[in-house]
C-alpha cells in the first residue's frame, strides 16, 4: 500500500465559525494506481487532494505515505518528502516567465544542487518523451497553452516522483490538447507512476483506473475500471455524476 488515509477530518475557521470540509474520509491507494477524484463544487475534492499531497494539514486522523505518518513531519522534513516523492501539476501551469523552458523544467532539481550534466541529460530525456525537446531554449510566452502544460508535467517529473498529483490539469486546454495531456498521464501510469487527479469531467476521469466520488465532504462512491473499456468506464462514471445531479 502506497497511501492510506484513516478517519480524515478537515475544518476551516471563518469568522470564528468552524466549517467542516472533509468528514471521516478513509482511503487506501496501492502503488501504480491512477485515481480520479470527482464531486460537485464545494464537495471537498481539492481540499482532499491538498491533504493527500501534504500541502494542507488535516484537522484530525492520519495520513501515511510510503509508510510514513506525514502528520509527524516538521516543515523541513515535509519539504524534503515532497521533493523526493511528489510531483505537482495544476490547472494553471505556473511556469516562471523569465526562465527558459529548460530552466523551468530543471528548477526543482537545481535547488537540490544536482550534477549539472546528469540534470541536463534528464531534462532532455523527459522533454523528448513529452515531445517538447525543440522548446527547451524558448520562454513560456513563446509556447502554446498545451505546450506549457506539457512543460509543467516535465517539471513535475524531473525528480522522478512516486506520486503525481494533478488538480484539473486540463482545465485551461482545448479538447485536442486535453487528450494529449491525458494520454501522457496514462503512459506515465503504465510505466509505474501513481497518479491522483481531481476533475469535474467524466471524460477526463475515464482515463483513470479508479474513480472516487465525493459528496458533502465524504467518499460516496468508488468504482474501478477493471476490464472495462474506456467508453464503458465513462458511461459508469456518467451514470453516477448524472444521478447525483438529479
Amino acid at each position: 500500500m502506497l497511501l492510506e488515509l484513516k478517519h480524515i477530518y478537515k475544518n476551516y475557521l471563518q469568522d470564528k465559525i468552524v466549517i467542516p470540509v472533509l468528514k471521516d474520509v478513509n482511503i487506501s491507494i496501492d502503488e501504480g494506481e491512477y485515481v480520479a477524484i470527482m464531486g460537485p463544487s464545494g464537495s471537498g475534492k481539492s481540499t482532499l487532494l491538498n491533504c493527500l499531497s501534504t500541502l494542507d494539514k488535516i484537522s484530525s486522523g492520519s495520513i501515511r505515505i510510503m509508510n510514513k505518518d506525514i502528520s509527524t513531519l516538521n516543515k523541513n522534513e515535509l519539504c524534503q518528502f515532497r521533493y523526493e516523492y511528489l510531483g505537482f501539476v495544476f490547472q494553471d501551469h505556473n511556469l516562471i516567465s523569465y526562465l527558459s523552458v529548460f530552466d523551468n523544467i530543471a528548477s526543482p532539481a537545481m535547488l537540490a544542487k544536482e550534477n549539472p550534466k546528469t540534470l541536463q541529460n534528464r531534462v532532455v530525456e523527459i522533454a523528448r518523451d513529452l515531445e517538447i525537446e525543440d522548446l527547451l531554449d524558448k520562454f513560456p510566452n513563446e509556447c502554446s497553452g498545451g505546450e506549457c502544460q506539457r512543460i509543467a508535467i516535465a517539471r513535475a517529473l524531473i525528480n522522478q516522483p512516486k506520486i503525481l498529483v494533478c488538480d484539473e490539469p486540463t482545465g485551461n486546454l482545448d479538447s485536442k490538447n486535453s487528450h494529449k495531456v491525458l494520454k501522457i498521464l496514462s503512459h506515465l501510469n503504465q510505466t509505474g507512476t501513481t497518479i491522483l487527479l481531481v476533475t469535474h469531467d467524466a471524460m477526463i476521469a475515464s482515463y483513470a483506473k479508479t474513480m472516487m466520488y465525493l459528496y458533502d465532504g465524504g467518499i460516496q462512491t468508488v468504482i474501478h475500471k477493471h476490464q472495462d473499456t474506456q467508453i464503458e468506464f465513462f458511461k459508469n462514471i456518467n451514470s453516477i455524476t448524472t444521478q447525483d445531479s438529479l
